[in-house]
C-alpha cells in the first residue's frame, strides 16, 4: 500500500523577499483559514513554511551585515597601521 499523500493547499500569497514580507503573507494565510479556504492544519503548515522562510531570510541578512562589518573593521585596521 503506497503511503498516503496530503493534498496540496493552494493559496495566493504576496511575494516574500524580506523578513517584513512574512507578516503580510501570514495575514493572508490567517484570512484564508478564516474564510474556510484552508483547513487549520493547512494554515499551520503554511505558517511553518513562512517561519522557515523568515529564518532563512534573516540568516542571509545577518550574514551580509556581518561581512560588511568585518570589511569595515579591516579597513579601519589598515588605516590605523598606516598612521603609525
Amino acid at each position: 500500500v503506497p503511503p498516503a499523500r496530503s493534498s496540496s493547499a493552494v493559496i495566493d500569497l504576496p511575494a516574500v523577499e524580506k523578513a517584513g514580507d512574512v507578516a503580510e503573507a501570514a495575514r493572508e494565510v490567517i484570512a484564508a483559514a478564516a474564510r474556510g479556504e484552508l483547513t487549520l492544519a493547512e494554515a499551520r503548515e503554511w505558517m511553518a513554511l513562512l517561519e522557515r522562510q523568515r529564518v532563512a531570510i534573516e540568516t542571509q541578512d545577518l550574514a551580509v551585515r556581518l561581512e560588511l562589518l568585518e570589511e569595515e573593521s579591516r579597513v579601519r585596521e589598515v588605516r590605523e597601521k598606516r598612521r603609525r
